[in-house]
């Protein structure tokens, strides 16, 4: 694995309580690899539940104390947008959360806002970078001008933040899909003292590859290779 993977190391080390040897890490190209040498440093604390139905039982339970639904309303294919409310959505997102001691994945922005602000830092950013050069190299001016693409992403980032409040969509609208993201986020604490399965511990591994890399979790199969397949050399 090269350099691009090792934030990646470090976030499966995290998740999983485990310390991965640069050894082993340097054997790895392909996602199995990958599997292998986790499994080999969590598979003595490996039992048979599962750490994502107790997940969805969880959730379930707090879903019909809080939202007044019944079970029988909460299935693994519930559109989750529909069980948090639009109205006031970030507040009572993040409450939730903090009552039941989850880490929830994060929401993102509506898509008129994502596009704004993609625009704005595609604009900044290269245009500005684009402006310098042309400014520099053709007309004379100070080569301080390429400080311009950094103001841009500066003030594209002081934007994102300003736009925090406008943060209401949740990505991974059904359930099934939600708790995946759910348990990839609060492994360690869900599989404290209680192990956890392979099959659950391949697609934690695989939600943070596709966090890390760009790739849907539907390309992320075992034979991919980090640098040709995923692009993380």
């Amino acid at each position: 694995m090269g350099m691009d993977s090792v934030e990646l190391v470090m976030e499966v080390e995290k998740a999983f309580n485990i310390s991965i040897p640069d050894r082993e890490c340097e054997k790895v190209y392909t996602e199995g690899d990958f599997h292998h040498v986790v499994w080999k440093h969590v598979e003595g604390r490996r039992v048979g539940n599962c750490k994502s139905q107790s997940l969805f039982y969880k959730l379930r339970n707090g879903f019909q104390r809080e939202f007044n639904i019944s079970r029988n309303e909460v299935t693994t294919d519930s559109n989750v947008s529909d069980i948090f409310p639009e109205q006031n959505r970030r507040q009572i997102y993040y409450a939730f959360a903090e009552r039941h001691v989850l880490h929830l994945p994060d929401l993102e922005l509506t898509r008129p806002w994502y596009l704004f602000l993609n625009s704005f830092g595609i604009i900044t950013i290269i245009g500005g970078l684009a402006l310098s050069f042309v400014l520099v190299n053709f007309f004379d001016y100070s080569r301080w001008l390429f400080l311009l693409p950094l103001a841009g992403i500066i003030y594209t980032v002081l934007i994102s933040d300003a736009l925090d409040h406008k943060r209401i969509v949740i990505a991974n609208t059904q359930m099934r899909g939600f708790i995946k993201c759910v348990l990839a986020k609060n492994l360690s604490a869900l599989a404290h003292g209680a192990g956890m399965n392979r099959k659950e511990m391949e697609q934690v591994i695989n939600i943070l590859i596709s966090e890390k890399s760009g790739v849907s979790l539907e390309e992320i199969t075992p034979g991919k290779k980090f640098g040709d397949d995923l692009g993380m050399d």
